[in-house]
């Protein structure tokens, strides 16, 4: 028997095939230990249950499957590869089809008809090229908080969101065509449209918009200090002593210039023979009026329903929409928004001011043509 001291420490090797283990005190160690330990053939891993037998492996198994199973195997996987990828195709061609419906409805998510906020005030669009995408765009679904909502604008209302009002923009496009189908038919009969704002910032709009019409076209001026201009009470429901002191001042001032050109002597009395008792002129009466913060315009809102002129206003969802004749539900907070609208109906006013020009000219044609008749029966 070795003494203690003659053990070092070692390491003991793999297992050999028949299941024998040895161990080694190291290269230079005389003496050397083996351990050996037969197990029976029955408990070897090649007969245990620890893994299946190659024979019972089923076709498509995740083990390795063997050579008469593999062309099984491959056409499997060729098979769910081929499934894969026409799946990938009707998907992408849903997609196509989509992106293609969006392109016509002029959708955000496409760039093809994307809409350009800054370019609203110079160059709006018509109200048969509006879509939704161009109001949200212009932020006209949003609302005030779900506290502050008229109940009788409730069915304007598509929902909430974080305890805000969204506005249905379907019921905002339907409102916007009728009130362009209003101002078109007004403009066309020669009648005059007034455009007010209390909003700071959108005077240039309403002043474009003005423009637009021409002669049929008014907006609410604003100071010096680019504030807007406080509507002055009695202009519709007392226009005659209202509007008698700037008419004096435009006559004045024209009455003037013509001293300066040598001929304010004739013009000062004829001025004062048209001038003694001719109060009818100074009358001023809009056959339709826009308002695009009636919640800054009481005034004038009221003195047009004592006057039973017409209004189409915007209504946002803490405001009655029967304040105004003709509602157009959207955010009236909105800059972008007020000069989106406010050039929509101008290019609604254009169209009824091209419709009038059309009704003159064929008027004139059937005039001359009634004329030339005439003058032929006459040399017959």
């Amino acid at each position: 028997m070795l003494p203690l001291n003659s053990f070092r420490i070692g390491r003991v090797s793999r297992p050999s095939r028949g299941g024998c283990f040895r161990f080694s005190s190291g290269p230079s160690s005389s003496s050397t230990i083996s351990l050996t330990e037969t197990v029976p053939e029955t408990q070897t891993i090649r007969d245990s249950n620890l893994a299946p037998k190659l024979s019972d492996i089923p076709s498509g198994s995740n083990s390795f499957p063997k050579s008469r199973n593999r062309d099984v195997r491959v056409n499997e996987l060729m098979s769910r590869m081929e499934a894969t990828a026409a799946r990938t195709v009707r998907h992408r061609q849903r997609l196509a089809d989509d992106r293609e419906k969006m392109s016509l409805m002029g959708s955000l998510q496409t760039t093809l008809r994307s809409s350009r906020p800054s370019a609203f005030a110079k160059n709006p669009p018509s109200s048969t090229d509006l879509t939704l995408s161009t109001l949200i765009a212009a932020t006209a679904h949003l609302g005030h908080h779900k506290s502050l909502t008229s109940p009788t604008n409730y069915p304007l209302i598509y929902g909430t969101r974080s305890d805000l009002a969204v506005l249905d923009l379907r019921q905002t496009l339907t409102y916007l065509h009728r009130a362009c189908n209003v101002i078109r038919e007004t403009v066309e009969n020669d009648g005059i449209v007034l455009f007010a704002t209390g909003i700071d910032g959108t005077q240039h709009a309403i002043k474009a918009a003005s423009e637009r019409l021409g002669k049929n076209g008014y907006a609410l001026g604003h100071r010096p200090n680019n504030q807007n201009g406080v509507w002055v009470r009695g202009t519709l429901t007392n226009s005659i002593e209202v509007l008698k002191g700037p008419r004096q001042v435009v006559k004045q001032m024209h009455l003037a210039k013509s001293f300066k050109e040598g001929q304010g002597l004739n013009q000062a009395q004829n001025m004062r023979k048209h001038q003694s008792d001719n109060l009818e002129s100074l009358k001023f009466q809009p056959a339709l009026i826009v308002v695009l913060s009636p919640r800054d315009s009481r005034v004038l809102l009221r003195e047009a329903s004592l006057k039973q002129i017409p209004t189409i206003g915007v209504i946002d969802s803490d405001v009655d929409p029967r304040v105004v004749t003709y509602p157009i539900p959207a955010n009236d907070d909105s800059i972008r928004l007020i000069e989106l609208l406010a050039g929509v109906l101008a290019r609604a006013g254009q169209e009824g001011l091209r419709r009038r020009e059309q009704k003159f000219s064929r008027l004139m044609l059937t005039g001359s043509g009634h004329e030339k008749l005439h003058t032929n029966t006459l040399r017959m």
